[in-house]
């Protein structure tokens, strides 16, 4: 549920974000490395979306999730 106090929780489409943008969700490096444990059963598409966003947290941490 939105919070209109904080608009960092509050989003509205058209405004904010368009219908076919894409979104990338917070991951933390613990769940980032369970997913690389998984990676055989993972589609490329997958994979992809995780060296992107391996690639936006490594300009912060270059170790991130190593």
């Amino acid at each position: 549920m939105a919070d209109s106090r904080n608009p960092r929780l509050s989003v509205t489409c058209g405004r904010h974000i368009n219908e076919h943008d894409l979104l990338l969700s917070e991951l933390d490096e613990a769940e980032f490395r369970r997913y690389k444990e998984y990676k055989d059963i993972l589609t490329a598409e997958q994979k992809t979306l995780l060296k992107e966003i391996a690639e936006i947290k490594r300009k912060q941490n270059p170790l991130w999730g190593v």
